[in-house]
């Protein structure tokens, strides 16, 4: 059997956890219905922000969902208006749901190489985002605050992107942290973003996509591999 040609392609790593997803309070169809809601959430706000769902792909994870975005999509738009977007729209969902059904994010954005293989994708860069994601760090804030979603970036997302103040971006309300998890110890930012007042002006939505743009979920893999989605970015 050949040996398949890896290469690296850059993608931006957006992946959320819902906290507290396996608590006792929860029972299986609350857990089913609250990802529902995620999912809507994160595809709402990515049609938003990127305008056409063909420019990435979503891997289920549980507990949460990782969104690899191609590289030609602008990172900004991951910072804003898709924040906003997420922490507007979670603030309107857990207004209607039930106590238990409440969900509160912890979301990681980075920007690397991945390589895609028969199995799924892998990399420095997704397992930096995963270290990040579970620092226990992130946990704190977010546990700390009354904040319904608690972001943390990479120091090279921040360097690259976040420091230099693009619109909507104010790089004084991110504060440096100390991150080390399992073999990972590096420096990383977090930030607490406030849903919109109500007739904050955002920017016109684009166009609706052709059903083609629909994305669609696969299971994870059991190993630290994300097993790819049925629909996938290529280039």
């Amino acid at each position: 059997m050949a040996t398949p040609r890896l290469e690296p392609v850059h993608r931006i790593v957006l992946a959320f956890d819902i906290e507290g997803f396996g608590g006792p309070q929860r029972s299986n169809p609350v857990r089913s219905m609250m990802r529902m809601g995620l999912y809507g959430l994160i595809q709402e706000a990515l049609l938003h922000a990127i305008g056409d769902l063909r420019n990435c792909s979503l891997s289920d994870l549980g507990d949460g969902v990782l969104v690899l975005i191609k590289a030609d999509v602008a990172k900004t738009k991951l910072v804003e208006p898709f924040m906003g977007d997420m922490t507007t729209g979670l603030k309107r969902y857990n207004e209607q749901a039930g106590p238990n059904a409440q969900i509160r994010l912890r979301v990681v954005l980075h920007a690397g190489e991945i390589i895609e293989d028969p199995q799924g994708f892998t990399g420095e860069d997704l397992n930096l985002a995963f270290r990040l994601l579970d620092s226990d760090v992130l946990r704190a804030v977010l546990s700390r605050s009354r904040a319904n979603l608690g972001l943390i970036v990479s120091d090279h997302f921040y360097d690259t992107i976040i420091k230099h103040g693009f619109e909507g971006i104010d790089p004084s309300q991110y504060e440096q942290v100390d991150v080390q998890v399992k073999e990972t110890v590096t420096k990383a930012w977090v930030f607490l973003p406030s849903p919109r007042s109500q007739g904050e002006p955002v920017a016109e939505p684009p166009r609706e996509p052709s059903e083609a743009s629909s994305a669609r979920y696969a299971r994870p893999a059991p190993s630290k591999q994300v097993q790819k989605p049925i629909d996938i970015c290529r280039g």
